[in-house]
Order: structure tokens, then C-alpha cells, then sequence
């Protein structure tokens, strides 16, 4: 769940909630529908879209070891699971703080930077032609790039 929601849904135990916070869990709760949606064509769509890109990538990349590559592809396999349950719950920081930091380490300590952000913007690219505008806006926050 949402820790901004969970943390208000604790604090109303002793009174009601208030207007605004009641209309952000309206929101919520009503988009909900969308972004389950969104989730099963993410996860149906996930291997087709990631060799979308893994091709895309060896082609643009012909000097790079195909470690490397297959390295990168698994870290943005990582990087659109954990952004998709993000999406579902409406919680970043399960990516901020479970994956990208660790993301960052790996590709830092592997040199493999340049690759995994040329890795990004070709899924980005892929997910721009998969998804409608709706759902690439509901997606987009939850899929950080690397600092």
C-alpha cells in the first residue's frame, strides 16, 4: 500500500478524514482499474518489449561484451518489474529504495553505466510505442533513471 495512505488510514483511526485526504483516496481507489490494467499488459508484454530492446541495443553497441548487454537487460527486467508494482501500489519508493540504489552500485562497480542508460532510453522508446499516452503518464514516475 501506498506508505503516504497508510500512514493517513492510521491517523484517522480516532476521527474521520479529512475533505482533501479523502478526495486523494477517491483518486486513488479510482484509478486503480487503470493501473491493474496496465500491470497485466506490462507483464504480458515484458519479453517481447525487453528483446525489443536487447536487439535494439546489440546493434547500437557492437563494441560492447555481450556480458555487459545481457547484464544491462536484467537490470531494466528489475527496473519495469519493480516499476510496475510500483505503479499498482502508487509507491516509489519501492524502486527509489529496494532497486535503484542498488542498481546504481552494480553499474558503477561494473563500468557498465553508458550501456544501462543507453539500455533506458531504448526502453523508454519501446514503452512509448507499446502504451497509450494515459498509461505511459501513469508509468513514467515510476521508472527513474540512474543518478
Amino acid at each position: 500500500m501506498n506508505p503516504e495512505f497508510k500512514v493517513m488510514l492510521e491517523q484517522a483511526q480516532d476521527r474521520y478524514l479529512k475533505t482533501e485526504q479523502l478526495a486523494q483516496l477517491e483518486t486513488y481507489v479510482g484509478s486503480i482499474p487503470d493501473r491493474v490494467t496496465l500491470y497485466r499488459l506490462l507483464r504480458d508484454r515484458e519479453l517481447p518489449i525487453l528483446e525489443l530492446v536487447a536487439f535494439k541495443l546489440e546493434a547500437d553497441l557492437t563494441d560492447a561484451e555481450s556480458k555487459q548487454l545481457e547484464n544491462s537487460i536484467k537490470y531494466l527486467s528489475l527496473l519495469l518489474r519493480y516499476g510496475a508494482m510500483a505503479m499498482l501500489m502508487q509507491d516509489l519508493s519501492l524502486v527509489k529504495h529496494r532497486l535503484l540504489d542498488w542498481v546504481n552500485q552494480i553499474v558503477t562497480l561494473q563500468d557498465n553505466r553508458e550501456i544501462y542508460q543507453q539500455a533506458q532510453t531504448l526502453l523508454e522508446q519501446a514503452l512509448t510505442k507499446e502504451l497509450s499516452r494515459p498509461q505511459l503518464d501513469l508509468l513514467k514516475p515510476f521508472l527513474p533513471h540512474l543518478s
